[in-house]
């Protein structure tokens, strides 16, 4: 048996790599442009003649961004003369136009374009001048060769998969079962995403340049990425100060890997769904002490339709990210106040991913922790369980300096962080939404109304629904004890979430009291209490589908069940979504410049005005001269010249945040080592401004942070060692003292080999 498995798996093994080396033209780019995707601009038709009286352009391809490369363009269409043109056009600065006539014969035009850079907002034009005739077939744009590294990281995906599959089984793990069971609901989940394109969602532009930022600011020489260096026509962008980014540097890094944005972001949310689904699985395994619990409530939270809703019609990743780790939390609280307290790590390490993943959602970590505070008062201060919560807490600050300093600094800037607050009273969701059964993908954010039609889909899902109702009739009846209470805390803290996302919430009375007004005004949205509300009521669903099962003595036809409630309305809704419109392709460049609302810029920039504005430096002093001028992301050189004897002011092609670094150095000096630091400050509209010595001389610019910000950093990996060293002593029964002493131990043994 042993040596057919073997078999299996090498024979496995030589397909994935068979199917990776016969695959290169997925990598290839190839788009077809026909009438369902053209742009049309006359009477909504590909075609004009000299009787319709028009003259103008006639048909267009969407606006495309195409990695560096060599492409080829072909035309097809019909005319039966030689006025009528075509042009291409892009906005990289370095992309010379082209323009060109359609020749009656051949009806084809093909020509070869070589974007050095990021072809960004491509876009190939016909242009019909009011003589003959004049039909648009299609156009078609694909590459030479390979633009991207896709089949090796899929290849890849496959073989670490499996790896762990050989792994348990030749432990003859028993978590073999567990693992198919997460395989399963991760792939179930990432389906959407597992096409050659992305379709649109709400959110998608802002946290897709999100992580090409990423990729770029690691590439000019930035870590941590505290500032998007291309954002806003690249003048920069401060977002990564305020808004966690931890877990996107894993999409950066396969983007940096020559990836695509589009299997990038699907390896990505395939790792977030299996996590999402192991996490869930292995903290209701704990907490309701029930491998079929344990079952459903993965399943149950794995296809909540808000967590659905967060990955695809919304595609808002840090919220989704959040959601990972708020099972974990809940666990962890578990067990610092009713379980062993000794586990409170997994408290920390829930807090950590959350806070690393969106910041509102921390928010609302905070308030559950203060909910279970108060129903375990009485145990928060038996067997010092309290100085246990305090060391988890301190713990979670510790290894987050790193991002909680720069946060709590750029907070305190004046920044317009202000548009994040909504008073949202008048926007909760009506209570029939929640129990919408079959929602479509689709939809606006306008919740005051009688109907559902076109309303985005809200809702909590049947299968939490149903199996919640079983938990609360098993309730009823006696079947939790007092020790197993938290199957009845969990579904009380899900109904009251559900109802806070709700207009039966008083909302009103709330707003009035301005404290709280301005607290909850943050969470923006009233539906975002979903999000808590799925986790309790996957516990609590789960601990239902348990009783249920013990009840009927069938527990397969209980999982059966559930299966369908949780996966019918997920399919309906992923099949709605794959009818959506198509927003990137598979091997196309995302663009960088997305900056939302402008929240992280500082009050009262102009954005209108800092777009408008040549990028380049620029003085109001006449004696002021560029002699030569490069600009890569937030790397700035410039030589100059400045005639008189005071110093001149100068603003720089990029706005201000702290953390800037400029060294000037004096022209006359014929080594160029002298040099000494300038400081920048906010000038016009809050461009980065600094006074510039009289004559010749040479400005380097480069962004590193504060260095307060670097020893944070510093201070963060340090505190991850002890905590390491911690664990690791709790595990062996030693001091923290001797860990390290074994761990210095260890190195130095290797280090002498």
């Amino acid at each position: 048996m042993e040596k057919r498995k073997r078999i299996i798996y090498i024979g496995i093994v030589c397909l994935i790599l068979l199917w990776v080396a016969l695959s290169a033209d997925q990598d290839r780019y190839r788009r077809e442009f026909n009438y369902a995707t053209l742009r049309r601009f006359h009477q909504d038709s590909l075609t004009a003649d000299e009787n319709s009286e028009y003259d103008g352009p006639l048909a267009a391809t969407p606006e495309i961004s195409l990695p560096p490369g060599r492409y080829v363009v072909k035309i097809h269409y019909d005319t039966d003369t030689d006025d009528n043109t075509f042009f291409i056009t892009s906005e990289n600065e370095a992309f010379e136009n082209i323009e060109g006539i359609l020749l009656s014969a051949p009806a084809c035009r093909e020509l070869t374009i070589d974007p050095d850079k990021n072809g960004r907002n491509l876009t190939v034009c016909t242009y019909y001048n009011g003589t003959g005739r004049l039909s648009m077939k299609n156009i078609v744009i694909e590459s030479e060769g390979t633009v991207c590294t896709d089949r090796f990281a899929v290849g890849l995906t496959a073989l670490l998969l499996l790896a762990v599959w050989v792994w348990l089984d030749r432990k003859n793990s028993p978590a073999k079962k567990v693992y198919l069971w997460i395989l399963a609901l991760g792939f179930l989940s990432t389906l959407p995403f597992f096409n050659s394109y992305l379709t649109k969602g709400h959110d998608m532009t802002f946290h897709l340049a999100r992580i090409e930022e990423i990729y770029a600011g690691l590439k000019e020489g930035q870590f941590p990425v505290y500032l998007q260096p291309d954002a806003l026509g690249g003048y920069g962008y401060g977002a990564p100060l305020l808004y966690p980014q931890l877990f996107l540097y894993a999409p950066a890094l396969l983007r940096m890997a020559g990836v695509s944005m589009v299997t990038a972001v699907g390896i990505f949310l395939l790792a977030v769904n299996l996590a999402t689904a192991g996490i869930m699985y292995f903290s209701a395994r704990r907490m309701l002490s029930s491998g079929f619990a344990a079952y459903s409530s993965s399943l149950f939270y794995t296809f909540a339709m808000y967590r659905l809703i967060n990955q695809c019609t919304r595609f808002a990743l840090g919220e989704l990210l959040a959601m990972v780790f708020l099972p974990l939390a809940v666990y962890g609280l578990y067990e610092v106040l009713c379980g062993d307290s000794k586990k409170w790590y997994w408290l920390t390490a829930a807090c950590c991913g959350v806070l690393q993943s969106h910041v509102i959602s921390t928010v609302f970590t905070v308030m559950i922790i203060v909910i279970f505070c108060l129903v375990f008062v009485r145990r928060l201060f038996l067997e010092r369980r309290f100085f246990v919560l305090l060391k988890a807490g301190l713990w979670t600050v510790a290894l987050n300096l790193w991002f909680l300093v720069p946060f709590l600094e750029m907070f305190r800037e004046e920044l317009h962080t202000t548009s994040l607050q909504l008073q949202f009273e008048n926007i909760a969701l009506s209570f029939l939404q929640l129990f919408q059964v079959f929602p479509l993908s689709r939809g606006d954010t306008s919740f005051v109304g009688e109907t559902l039609n076109g309303k985005m889909p809200l809702n909590i899902g049947i299968a939490l629904l149903f199996f919640s109702a079983c938990c609360l009739y098993g309730l009823a009846v006696g079947e939790y004890r007092k020790e197993k209470r938290m199957p009845a805390l969990c579904l009380g803290l899900g109904i009251l979430f559900s109802l806070m996302a709700t207009q039966w919430f008083p909302w009103s009375a709330l707003f009035r009291i301005p404290v709280l007004a301005k607290l909850f005004s943050f969470f923006q949205f009233p539906w975002r209490f979903l999000s808590c509300a799925a986790v309790f009521l996957a516990f609590s669903a789960g601990a239902g589908a348990c009783w249920l099962g013990n009840r009927l003595k069938d527990s397969g036809g209980v999982l059966l069940a559930a299966l369908i409630f949780a996966l019918l309305p997920a399919g309906y809704y992923m099949d709605d979504l794959s009818r959506g419109d198509l927003f990137l392709m598979k091997e196309e460049a995302a663009g960088c410049d997305d900056i939302a609302g402008g929240e992280y810029l500082y009050e009262g920039t102009d954005q209108a005005a800092v777009r408008a504005r040549p990028p380049v430096p620029l003085s109001e002093n006449g004696g002021f001269a560029v002699k030569e001028y490069e600009k890569l992301g937030t790397h700035m050189r410039m030589e100059y010249s400045l005639s008189g004897t005071e110093e001149a002011e100068v603003e720089l092609a990029a706005l201000y945040y702290p953390g800037y670094e400029i060294v000037y150095r004096d022209g006359s000096d014929e080594t160029g080592q002298k040099g000494h630091r300038l400081t920048g400050y906010a000038g016009r509209n809050h461009l980065l401004t600094v006074l510039v010595p009289p004559g010749n001389g040479l400005l380097i610019c480069r962004y590193r942070g504060q260095a307060l910000w670097r020893w944070s950093l510093f201070a963060s990996l340090a505190a991850l060692v002890v905590f390491g060293s911690v664990l690791w002593a709790e595990y062996k029964n030693v001091s923290v003292f001797k860990s390290l002493l074994m761990m210095r131990n260890r190195r130095h043994m290797h280090g002498s080999q």
